[in-house]
């Protein structure tokens, strides 16, 4: 093995021993600075959708219109009057914040689109009697919302608790402790003819 190889993993092997100070200095003076892990999967809960409107016997017409505009991301003030609509978008999480500047709440994917058509289809069918709305109506509908399922839902982010946090300075200091190993036993193991054989023996990473 070259001269300069050895040189090299010298090198790597103080600056990683270096950093493992530097690390357990920082782990001692932030030990709390946790990062908190998500997992991101597709809305299911149509169930829950479906209920919302079974469960609207009557409604208040000053309080659902009939536009998307009046529908809010979650970020903003909920100043709207599709009061409906924005309950059944935000269970459907099609209200979570957004960096698209075209995108509503309404059209956000095609499941969000369907439960906005189904919404107006309901406030359509039933305006004329919106105090006192059938079962059989309101049951038809929530069928509908039902049946939005086969279409692309939003992703859902969501944090898996406690059991998913993470300190970042613990993973440096792992990393520097693995690399200095290697680079240590690597040095030691093709210098064996100046620290000896039971060095070798003692600090060799096979």
């Amino acid at each position: 093995m070259g001269p300069n190889a050895i040189w090299v993993s010298s090198l790597v092997c103080i600056t990683s021993f270096i950093l493992i100070g530097v690390s357990f200095s920082f782990l001692l003076l932030l030990p709390d600075k946790f990062i908190g892990l998500t997992v991101t999967k597709p809305f299911t809960d149509w169930n829950t959708i479906s209920s919302i409107i079974k469960d609207v016997n009557g409604y208040n017409l000053t309080n659902n219109t009939m536009e998307m505009v009046d529908v809010s991301f979650s970020n903003e003030n909920r100043t709207g009057q599709a009061v409906l609509l924005q309950r059944l978008l935000d269970v459907a999480s099609c209200t979570a914040p957004t960096i698209v500047p075209w995108v509503v709440p309404g059209n956000r994917t095609p499941a969000c689109g369907c439960i906005t058509r189904t919404y107006l289809d309901f406030i359509n069918a039933t305006w004329t009697n919106s105090l006192n709305i059938s079962m059989s109506i309101r049951e038809k509908y929530a069928d509908q919302m039902i049946d939005c399922l086969r279409f692309q839902p939003i992703w859902v982010v969501e944090s898996c608790g406690d059991k998913c946090l993470i300190h970042p300075i613990w993973v440096a200091f792992y990393s520097n402790c693995v690399l200095f190993l290697l680079t240590m036993g690597y040095v030691i193991n093709y210098q064996h003819h100046i620290f000896g054989g039971f060095w070798v023996r003692m600090f060799t990473v096979v």
